[in-house]
């Protein structure tokens, strides 16, 4: 690329994550082809987020703003973004060096054409080292239409948008009510455009397990991904409203979620009654095939099933000669 105008904008809300952004800030200047535009929306932060950057990274540009949340920041920084595609990194997670270069690789096969580019996720322990790649999530589909119904596939920083698209849906909804599950809205309205899709070969983005991660809170998380779900089936997608068919895939997806994490703290009957709703949106066949596994692990019990997790991820650092 040798056009002065910026190919990606790269943009990166946080909330007291000094000075964790600045590895999020400087995976994306560190990226082997561009050229980058990096904005960094300071969401109302208490750690002198936006001073700091502004003194030691002075190439970045930084908007401030009073504390509204990630799906405010996120359209504050894509308002402000000039470049052709957008990314949205999340201030604890990185991107590998090679995300960018991968993005115009495909661009240039592809005619210089719009598409949304998406690419695999790698989840990161950095206490440890360890790093392991996570496959994108398309759980089998053959159309990622209908898998977005279902829930996210990966997270906000796997697709590179096109910036006109990402403005043509609105950008992300920003109820307070829908914070954490917005990314899903966002991705439903994009995919539902009907861009061309290209995945890219190589996991690009590396997420940050630590225990401040917005995503550990469970009953936040799905009291958030419910928020969302009303307001997929209360607005247009596409210039359209879903269709029944598509109301359904919407909310079984929402029961499922719910499900998992009801299970992931422990609350098995919360599962249970998430699971039945999976099962009366989608009919028996459809359900076991979407949550057999979870139905079952529901039964055994949180105290066995907190025993299982804990022997798995034993497992996951030993195999790696790593200790815990």
């Amino acid at each position: 690329m040798h056009d002065a105008t910026p190919f990606i904008s790269v943009i990166i809300p946080t909330y007291n994550r000094w000075p964790m952004v600045t590895e999020a800030v400087d995976s994306t200047l560190a990226q082997t082809e561009g050229p980058i535009e990096v904005i960094v929306v300071d969401d109302g932060s208490t750690d002198g987020t936006a001073g700091h950057l502004e003194s030691e990274r002075p190439s970045v540009t930084v908007i401030r703003q009073e504390n509204s949340e990630r799906g405010v920041a996120r359209n504050t920084g894509l308002r402000a973004a000039t470049g052709r595609f957008v990314v949205f990194l999340d201030a604890d997670d990185i991107l590998e060096p090679w995300y960018v270069s991968q993005v115009i690789q495909r661009w240039r096969r592809c005619g210089h054409s719009d598409r949304l580019y998406l690419c695999e996720t790698r989840r990161w322990w950095p206490e440890t080292g360890v790093i392991e790649d996570r496959p994108l999530g398309l759980d089998g589909e053959k159309s990622v239409w209908r898998r977005s119904l279902r829930g996210t596939i990966g997270n906000a920083s796997i697709a590179a948008v096109p910036r006109s698209a990402a403005l043509a849906v609105g950008g992300f909804p920003e109820e307070r009510a829908c914070a954490g599950s917005e990314d899903w809205v966002f991705q439903v309205r994009v995919i539902a455009t009907g861009l061309p899709i290209e995945i890219l070969p190589r996991p690009a983005v590396r997420v940050r397990e630590h225990p401040g991660r917005s995503m550990n809170d469970d009953r936040a998380r799905e009291a958030s991904r419910q928020a969302a779900l009303r307001i997929l089936l209360d607005g247009q997608v596409a210039d359209r409203r879903l269709d029944a068919a598509e109301q359904t895939r919407a909310i079984a997806g929402t029961h499922r979620f719910c499900a998992a994490h009801s299970y992931r703290s422990g609350r098995m009957r919360d599962a249970r009654r998430h699971l039945r709703e999976v099962r009366r949106q989608l009919g028996l066949r459809e359900a076991i095939s979407w949550s057999g596994r979870l139905w079952l692990q529901t039964w055994l019990g949180a105290r066995l099933s907190t025993t299982v997790r804990s022997f798995r991820e034993r497992s996951l650092y030993t195999e790696r000669g790593d200790s815990i």
